[in-house]
């Protein structure tokens, strides 16, 4: 009774992951976020328990799209603006993630529990790629409690060895 139990549960995340994988923007999104995460401080050492629902951010609405610092980074060769309007068209609604994270990413993904003023789980926004398919724009967000809380935009690149981080774009602590 018990193997029938885990072999249904089994299937029905594959099924699952197949199902989201397929009206997912690319088959890499979840090596991206693993590649983030990896690099985000409070993910290094611990499991990831991460809101299953992305996150609606876009440095355009954050910061107004003429602000200086909306400026230099859309100028920025790394990133490039058409990559940084795909990131903030894309982050204007949330999507439903997946189980789908590579096994070492030692992600739990978890309803979305954010309050104001209470510890919440790790939130991602939805993974903007550049035309070329070798650069990638995500951002990470984590609250610890009341004025406590981190977030980061990451430049994600592909080379031979798979994704890693060229660059942490933007970065805020409270």
């Amino acid at each position: 009774m018990y193997a029938r139990f885990l072999t249904i549960l089994l299937v029905g995340a594959l099924v699952s992951c197949a199902i989201d994988r397929s009206r997912d923007v690319r088959a890499d999104t979840y090596d991206v976020y693993a590649a983030a995460l990896d690099s985000f401080p409070a993910t290094r050492t611990t499991s990831r328990i991460i809101s299953s629902r992305t996150w609606r951010y876009s440095l355009s609405r954050a910061l107004g799209d003429t602000s200086d610092f909306y400026r230099s980074v859309q100028a920025d060769s790394a990133v490039g603006g058409r990559l940084l309007s795909v990131f903030d068209s894309l982050n204007a609604t949330s999507a439903e993630l997946c189980a789908c994270f590579p096994n070492h990413a030692r992600v739990t993904l978890v309803e979305d529990t954010l309050r104001a003023g209470v510890a919440g789980p790790f939130v991602v926004s939805r993974v903007a790629f550049s035309p070329d398919q070798l650069r990638a724009l995500v951002a990470i967000a984590h609250s610890c409690g009341p004025l406590c809380g981190s977030q980061a935009l990451y430049l994600v690149v592909r080379d031979r060895r798979g994704w890693h981080v060229a660059r942490t774009v933007l970065c805020g602590v409270s």
